[in-house]
Order: C-alpha cells, then structure tokens, then sequence
C-alpha cells in the first residue's frame, strides 16, 4: 500500500512539474506579446507626431530628439517592464510549485527544489552562445533601426523643403 502512495505522488509532481512548464512558456509568451507591442505602439506614436508636425517645428527640431526617445522607451519596455512583468510571473509559479511541494511531502520538496535550480543553472549555461548570439543580431538590427530613422527624418526634410 505504501509503493502505491509513492507512485501517486510522484505522478502528482511529474504532473505539477509539467503543467508549471507549460504555463510558464505561456506567460512568457503573453508577457514578450504585451511588452513588445507597447513597445511598437510607443515608438510608432512618437514618430508619428514628429511626421505631422508643422514645417517651423519640424525644422528646428533634431532628428537625434527623436532617436532619443526612441530608445528610452527600448529601455523602459526592455529593462523595466519586461524584468517585472518576467518577475512577478515566476515568482507566482515559483510559490505556487513550492507550497504544493512542501503540502505533499518536505524531503521531496527540498529534493526537488534542488534539482530545479541544477537544472535551471545547467539551461543557462547552455543557452549563454544562444543569447550572445542572438544580442548580437540584435545589435546590428538596432544600428541599421536608427540609420533607417535618420535618412527618413532627413528625407521628410528633402520632401517638406521640395514643396
């Protein structure tokens, strides 16, 4: 009888473990939806106005205000909403694995606990030429992003100028 209660626990964490993996991927995925798209919404906004300005503000105006603001809101999407909204997520799941781990059996909990942070620290260390190799990309996208918004500030110029 006692094999049987075992088993059944650990069909309950294998099951607990991957049902925290799938909603994991899912908020991941909602939370890069939300934060990009405020992102693109943000920076299409800002252009925008500068595009319909009046000729006399528009002239006077630098091309690299713009460029700017532009990028503090990469910074403020990236570097702030993206990390909290990343953080709050996983520490929701995080006490939620916990607390139903330490219900179930303690020993368990803590052996497990220390299996996920190995495991966590074995997918970092695997997924870090990923990630540089991804930034890197990134950063060639972001320099071509801001020569892209240089020529067609300078070009609206050439347009308004032409008229």
């Amino acid at each position: 009888m006692g094999g049987d209660a075992i088993l059944a626990a650990a069909l309950v964490l294998i099951a607990a473990a991957v049902f925290s993996i799938a909603a994991r991927l899912v908020l991941t995925w909602f939370t890069q939806v939300f934060v990009y798209g405020l992102y693109y919404d943000l920076s299409l906004n800002i252009y925008g106005r500068v595009v319909r300005q009046r000729y006399d503000h528009y002239v006077r105006q630098n091309s690299s205000a713009v460029l700017s603001g532009i990028g503090k809101i990469d910074v403020v999407t990236s570097g702030v909403v993206a990390p909290l909204m990343s953080a709050v997520t996983s520490a929701g799941m995080a006490l939620c694995i916990v607390v139903f781990l330490f219900m179930v059996d303690p020993v368990t909990a803590a052996l497990a606990s220390g299996a996920m942070g190995l495991l966590y620290l074995g997918i970092s260390m695997a997924s870090r030429r990923l990630l540089l190799r991804i930034s890197t990309g990134d950063a060639a996208a972001r320099t071509q992003r801001i020569k892209l918004l240089q020529e067609s500030l300078g070009g609206m110029r050439e347009v308004i100028l032409d008229n």
